[in-house]
C-alpha cells in the first residue's frame, strides 16, 4: 500500500543518504564506502550510481527535496548539511551544482567551447560546478524550514537576507531588469 511504502521510505532514507560526520557512524549507514567518501555531514545526491563515486558527490539537490518533503530529513542532520552547502556551494548569487573540491568540478561554463576537452566542450560541464540561481531559491527555504534546529536562528536568517538583498542588488542594477539562469564560479558572468 501507499502508506507501507511512505514508511519504508521514512525509515530508511537517512540510512542510505546521509554520509555521517565520523567514519565510526558509517557502520550505521547502508552502502557507505570510505574510499569515495571525500565530504562528510552532507546527503548524497544518489544511491546505486553506475558509477559509485557519483553517490558520494556533494550536489545542491538534497535542498529540494529538503522543501518538498522535510520529513524525510532528521533536523540535526539537515542542518548540518544545509551549513556545508552555505560554506562550500553557496555562491553570490547561485549555489555551484558540484563541490569545487571534486575531481571533476569546472566552474567556467561555456556553451560555444569545442575542443578535445571533453570535460567542458560545448558546455558539458553545465552540471559540474557552474552556480544556477533557481536552486537558491529551494535552498533559502530549506535554511528557514530547518531554522529552529540550527545553533544559531539569528545568523541564518542574517544569511537569508544577505542572500537575498545580492540577488536584489543583481536585479536592480541589470540592463535587462532581470536574474541570469546560471553564473559562473563565484558569481562570474557566463
Amino acid at each position: 500500500s501507499y502508506e507501507d511504502w511512505d514508511t519504508l521510505i521514512l525509515e530508511n532514507f537517512e540510512r542510505y543518504f546521509w554520509i555521517p560526520l565520523s567514519a565510526e557512524r558509517d557502520v550505521e549507514r547502508e552502502g557507505l564506502d570510505a574510499e569515495y567518501i571525500h565530504r562528510r555531514g552532507i546527503y548524497k545526491d544518489t544511491v546505486g550510481a553506475s558509477q559509485r563515486f557519483n553517490d558520494f558527490q556533494l550536489r545542491p539537490n538534497f535542498p529540494i527535496a529538503m522543501v518538498v518533503a522535510p520529513d524525510l530529513f532528521s533536523p540535526p542532520y539537515a542542518v548540518i548539511a544545509l551549513e556545508n552547502v552555505q560554506s562550500i556551494l553557496n555562491g553570490p548569487l547561485g549555489i555551484a551544482t558540484l563541490d569545487p573540491k571534486d575531481w571533476a568540478y569546472n566552474g567556467v561554463y561555456d556553451n560555444g567551447v569545442d575542443s578535445d576537452d571533453r570535460g567542458s566542450s560545448r558546455g558539458f560541464n553545465y552540471h559540474q560546478g557552474p552556480e544556477w540561481l533557481w536552486i537558491k531559491g529551494y535552498f533559502l527555504r530549506a535554511r528557514l524550514h530547518f531554522l529552529t534546529s540550527a545553533p544559531s536562528p539569528r545568523g541564518v536568517l542574517a544569511t537569508i537576507r544577505s542572500s537575498l538583498s545580492q540577488l536584489q542588488a543583481a536585479l536592480a542594477t541589470s540592463e535587462w531588469q532581470g536574474l541570469p539562469e546560471l553564473t559562473n564560479a563565484s558569481g562570474a558572468e557566463c
